[in-house]
């Protein structure tokens, strides 16, 4: 009975030790669902028309240089009505000198496969958002078919 005694408190913290394991996995685990179910809630996604297909998108979740990329397939005709929609401006010759695509990113981790971020760097049917804050930039395009959306830490021009 005196071992029964001693062995009690030592239970009690092996039991709030495999709790606390498994309180930490639970969140961990609602973290990343969560961020899935946010891409599909950004801004630049709900704004797309009803026929956009081939809809693909990566969040960072962290701080970094790439924040939120987009690629969906629209047509020309669409475009125009999703760049008003979003509120974006034609990027001006001096703009254009300042900022960039990126045209690839680099992941961490596995789990992600983005070879499907393809646009060129050509500054061509490029738009970008005049009211985004001085660390940020977000730049749009229409490239093939394809409306490209990219939110950056890089593009801070304002």
């Amino acid at each position: 009975m005196n071992e029964n005694v001693r062995n009690k408190p030592k239970l009690k913290k092996y039991k709030i030790l495999l709790v606390s394991v498994f309180l930490f996995l639970v969140i961990v685990v609602l973290y990343f669902i969560g961020a899935r179910i946010a891409e599909r809630f950004h801004p630049a996604v709900l704004a797309l028309p009803n026929s956009a297909a081939e809809i693909k998108t990566y969040d960072a979740f962290y701080p970094g240089d790439v924040l939120f990329v987009m690629k969906a397939k629209i047509e020309q005709e669409a475009f125009v009505e999703y760049v008003d929609k979003l509120g974006f401006l034609p990027i001006e010759k001096t703009l254009a000198e300042k900022v960039y695509w990126i045209t690839s990113i680099g992941v961490r981790g596995p789990h992600r496969n983005i070879d499907w971020w393809d646009p060129t760097i050509e500054m061509k049917n490029t738009y970008y958002y005049p009211k985004y804050n001085a660390s940020h930039g977000i730049l749009l395009k229409y490239e093939e078919g394809y409306v490209y959306y990219m939110e950056t830490s890089l593009l801070s021009w304002i």
